[in-house]
């Protein structure tokens, strides 16, 4: 092969050249690819046979190199330390974030942050909500269709699961403190309204028991029942609205508002097919007259005029079952809605089979239930 065409070639044509010389021999082939190769470099190859590391042994022996008299060693140190050779630095390419990249990914993070809160306090739904704390109205709540929480005043509010009964809202509620300063405690309990198409409905009455405190994340935990206005149709969406929270305290009596804001959560509700019984135009003894009332499965809830002045009456009511009495009087709460004029709200502590119910007993005063059409 011609000396100096063979330096013109590349190792991989030179392999293609001579499989098509099938004449020489495996030996002779490779023989001349060798002189080739040499060619190319115009010279021997450096190393023949088997290679051999630099460096044998446990430890780093360095070969020895001469170097003149009173020259510094170029490696100290027991074990082998290479001495750093500077070497050219790479340009770095920087990108700049623009501002609206960066304020996005700060958004992302923050709506992590805030859903983390939200599966935290609310507990993981309405199923563990229940399950959890037992809640006695629990079979009649459904969850919402979406999340239903809203942040204010670093609190946050979740609205867990829900129902309607006629004018009575059930709502399972979790209230925290996001601030780290734990501002609720046994002593503070949520303020809610009612909303229907951005109108509000009833006259503010409700009731909360409080079903747990968390202290650890200040976590308040509710079963509360709302009163709209009587014979309110049922909506398939409600929107609930904390007003504030509230502070009561035990040598005043007071209760004071501690945060005031805005939180607004929308929930579904379904109709149960269950119709409360209704009492209208009945007195409850000589100086107490009731224009309305009505039972449900939530509670007695009353409406009327009484001839105690400046005293605001107080109610005790009691159920009276077919062929036994359940002796022991709901509590409840009110206020007035008026001159002489009064609202009421009896909540027992477990759903009212109102199947069952023959009459309800007003201040000592029985109360048929009416024969129904």
């Amino acid at each position: 092969m011609h000396k100096p065409l063979a330096s013109e070639l590349s190792e991989k044509q030179l392999d293609e050249l001579l499989a098509y010389t099938p004449e020489f021999s495996e030996i002779n082939t490779e023989n001349i690819k060798k002189r080739a190769l040499s060619a190319i470099v115009g010279a021997k190859p450096l190393f023949t046979g088997e290679a051999r590391p630099l460096f044998a042994g446990d430890t780093c022996e360095l070969p020895h190199i001469p170097s003149k008299p009173g020259a510094k060693p170029l490696f100290t140190g027991d074990a082998c330390e290479l001495p750093h050779i500077p070497s050219k630095p790479e340009k770095i390419i920087r990108r700049k974030f623009p501002m609206k990249k960066v304020f996005a990914i700060a958004a992302v993070v923050a709506v992590f942050l805030i859903t983390s809160s939200v599966i935290f306090a609310g507990g993981g739904g309405l199923e563990n909500f229940l399950a959890r704390f037992n809640a006695n109205f629990g079979e009649f709540a459904i969850p919402p269709l979406y999340p239903a929480y809203a942040v204010d005043q670093d609190i946050r509010v979740e609205v867990v699961g829900a129902q309607q009964i006629d004018h009575i809202i059930l709502a399972y509620v979790s209230v925290q403190d996001i601030s780290g300063e734990n501002r609720l405690s046994t002593d503070t309990n949520p303020s809610f309204a009612i909303f229907i198409d951005g109108e509000p409905v009833g006259r503010g009455g409700m009731t909360s028991q409080r079903l747990n405190f968390d202290a650890e994340t200040n976590t308040t935990y509710h079963e509360m029942r709302l009163q709209g206005d009587p014979g309110m149709p049922l909506a398939e969406s409600i929107e609930l609205v904390m007003l504030r929270v509230e502070y009561f305290g035990h040598y005043t009596g007071q209760i004071l508002p501690l945060i005031e804001g805005d939180w607004r959560m929308t929930v579904n509700t379904s109709d149960l097919g269950i119709r409360p019984i209704v009492w209208r135009d009945v007195s409850a003894g000589e100086s107490l007259h009731i224009d309305f009332m009505s039972l449900s499965p939530f509670g007695v809830y009353l409406e009327g005029n009484h001839e105690y002045g400046s005293d605001f009456p107080w109610f005790d009511i009691r159920i009276e079952y077919e062929g036994r009495l359940f002796n022991r009087p709901i509590l409840g709460g009110g206020g007035g809605i008026g001159p002489d004029c009064f609202s009421w709200f009896a909540s027992p502590n477990r759903p009212i089979d109102i199947d069952d119910v023959a009459a309800v007993i007003v201040n000592g005063e029985r109360i048929a239930v009416p024969i129904q059409p």
